[in-house]
């Protein structure tokens, strides 16, 4: 699915286990709206259905509002949605669809006895099965899902933030609560009217504000011109997008406001908000970040194969290497364009003056691909979808042709004003404003079942006692080595507190034939694999096998017994675990810590690893200066 499938990472929980009494309040709107939407024939919607069920009776303030998609290749699908929507008119829906799913299948014979056991009045039922405006109610709730990106079901709308598929019972839970605690945050700080469903929306994907508005209000989607733009959107929490001098660039250096447009080139709409800000608002420091966004196959895995998106991040990286006093125009020249192709930038490379040899150089360069890993580590760590626009560090929950943006730059270009006053330099305001910012938090972060991932007590293991903590890594990146380190760190002391499995999830190679990758598993298996690791982490170029081979050498293990475990049914069967988090995953997401059915994706500092491990263990840290627990006891 376009959207649901990749924000699976955006469907987030809390570290601390919430007191359900925590939201009973008494606001008009519900806390917490969960958005379901159904093919009733679906094996897996039947799944999810008492999930949901069941974890909604454990919250009073949470209403369940079911929508239903009917699958063509379903052929009992479209009636069984619109009785359900008959149902609906007597206020018996999840009553009749308790009844209908206790049955095999939805056939006719099955909505007649649901019907019955739903105690819905025989008549107004049949007449309202019949009537065209039910069917076109289920026709407009089947067109908003198309307009989410919905391609399978069940996927489910928690407060505006995407869930595909059934989650464990015991995460929906987890997810349910931190839903209705941030909405009555939400409450204290904008009052009791505020719609917290609608603002949850706007924080994660303000794209899709129309097909939501469209959904609740029970109407066809409307062109987008003609749909109401909210005149206040507010700004959201503020982040660490730290930038650096290599990032495209237009309008003032000295602009009080630097606005941060994180796009993908590839994306009409966001070429779209590229221009508007071009358009609307010269005076601010305007910077762009490409980020190369994966793209998805019929089945909704990772394609690897294409390639558009990252030749296009290469490109601009290239040419604005070549030419930095020309961002300006380069992006002026490219935001023209709706849906930019790799021919689009090397048309205006050779406006600027680049000739196509000098581009072709620079694109294989290693400079070219540091900046564009740059940039996507830099949206993993602040948690910016391709599209999000930061304001000076604050993330700006609408569009950028949004009237509001005006108001939100002058209340910006104030604080910047002000602190200049105070005596911060001019050329120092914005690093003083995005220090107190954020990462991306530790209540942002996946849900994932032991099932999805496979069968993990394959890992390489160290450690004999305590949970198991996996730590899934890149040999070749810098990130990964720090998440490593870190956890080494954390691990000096003599009492054990985990196990650790580690395996290698390297990005742009199939894991069952990386060299690094399997040559980790097999020095395990010879009893050397964090020594192995350490040399891998140093090497220049972790997944050459003479590197491997150079590696096996210096720590003395046999040669033959390596070369016939590499190639080894145990290995590879590793290398399978590694291959279905990475159909999970987007590949700017490693490190990847998980833990009980946690999912810590991104970039990792020492204090998250420390607070993840800690939680499992059923501990709290006392404190920011309280001395680390011994985590790991090596063999």
């Amino acid at each position: 699915m376009a959207w649901l499938g990749r924000v699976v990472r955006l469907a987030c929980v809390l570290v601390l286990v919430l007191p359900t009494l925590a939201l009973a309040a008494t606001p008009s709107r519900p806390l917490v709206t969960v958005r379901l939407f159904l093919d009733l024939e679906c094996p897996h919607s039947r799944q999810a259905w008492p999930i949901y069920r069941d974890a909604l009776k454990a919250f009073p303030q949470t209403t369940l509002v079911v929508h239903h998609l009917p699958l063509s290749r379903h052929p009992h699908a479209q009636m069984a949605a619109i009785a359900a929507v008959a149902a609906r008119a007597q206020g018996r829906e999840q009553e009749f669809i308790d009844a209908l799913l206790r049955g095999p299948v939805p056939d006719a014979q099955a909505l007649a006895r649901a019907a019955r056991e739903a105690n819905l009045d025989a008549d107004d039922f049949a007449k309202a099965v019949e009537a065209p405006e039910t069917a076109a109610a289920v026709d407009r709730e089947h067109q908003a899902g198309l307009a989410f990106g919905i391609q399978a079901t069940p996927s489910a709308l928690v407060n505006g933030r995407g869930v595909a598929g059934a989650p464990p019972p015991e995460a929906l839970a987890r997810m349910l609560q931190i839903a209705g605690q941030e909405a009555l945050a939400l409450r204290r700080e904008q009052g009791p009217a505020v719609d917290v469903e609608r603002q949850g929306l706007l924080r994660q994907a303000p794209e899709f504000a129309a097909a939501f508005d469209a959904l609740v209000a029970g109407k066809p989607l409307a062109a987008p011109a003609a749909v109401p733009v909210a005149q206040k959107p507010r700004l959201g929490e503020r982040y660490r997008v730290e930038l650096q001098p290599s990032e495209l660039a237009a309008g003032s250096p000295a602009a009080p406001v630097t606005a941060v447009l994180f796009v993908d080139p590839l994306s009409g709409w966001q070429m779209a908000q590229l221009r508007a800000l071009l358009a609307r608002h010269p005076g601010a420091d305007l910077r762009v970040v490409a980020v190369p966004l994966p793209r998805l196959d019929a089945k909704g895995q990772l394609d690897h194969a294409q390639q558009g998106p990252l030749d296009v991040a290469l490109l601009l990286a290239a040419a604005q290497q070549l030419r930095p006093e020309s961002s300006d125009k380069l992006l002026a020249q490219l935001a023209d364009r709706l849906d930019l192709g790799p021919a689009d930038v090397e048309a205006a490379a050779a406006s600027l003056g680049i000739g196509a040899a000098d581009l072709r150089r620079a694109v294989a360069a290693p400079a070219a691909t540091v900046r564009v890993q740059r940039a996507v580590d830099l949206a993993a760590r602040v948690d910016a979808q391709p599209g999000a626009i930061f304001l000076n560090g604050r993330k700006w929950l609408g569009q950028a042709s949004d009237p509001a943006l005006s108001a939100a730059l002058q209340e910006l270009t104030a604080e910047a004003r002000a602190r200049q006053a105070a005596g911060v330099a001019p050329d120092r305001v914005y690093a003083e404003l995005i220090a107190g910012g954020r990462w991306r938090s530790d209540e942002e972060r996946d849900l994932l079942a032991p099932e999805h991932l496979g069968d993990v007590s394959l890992l390489p293991e160290f450690g004999t006692s305590g949970p198991p903590v996996h730590l899934f890594v890149d040999f070749a990146s810098p990130h990964s080595r720090a998440a490593f380190y870190m956890v080494r760190r954390l691990a000096s002391g003599s009492e054990p507190a985990i196990r650790l499995r580690m395996v290698s999830i390297a990005s742009g190679a199939e894991p069952a034939v990386t060299a690094s990758g399997a040559a980790f598993v097999t020095a395990a298996q010879m009893g050397k694999g964090l020594e192995f690791a350490e040399h891998l982490f140093a090497a220049r170029s972790p997944n050459d096998w003479p590197t491997v081979f150079a590696i096996v050498k210096k720590l003395k293990l046999p040669l033959a017994t390596f070369q016939k475990q590499v190639d080894a049914q145990a290995t590879r069967a590793v290398a399978d675990v590694a291959a279905r988090l990475l159909k999970r995953l987007d590949i700017a997401d490693e490190p990847v810590l998980y833990i009980g059915d946690r999912l810590y994706a991104g970039p990792l500092d020492e204090g998250r690893i420390e607070r993840a491990i800690r939680f499992v263990q059923g501990t709290a840290p006392a404190g920011p200066a309280a001395q680390p627990r011994p985590l790991l006891e090596s063999k």
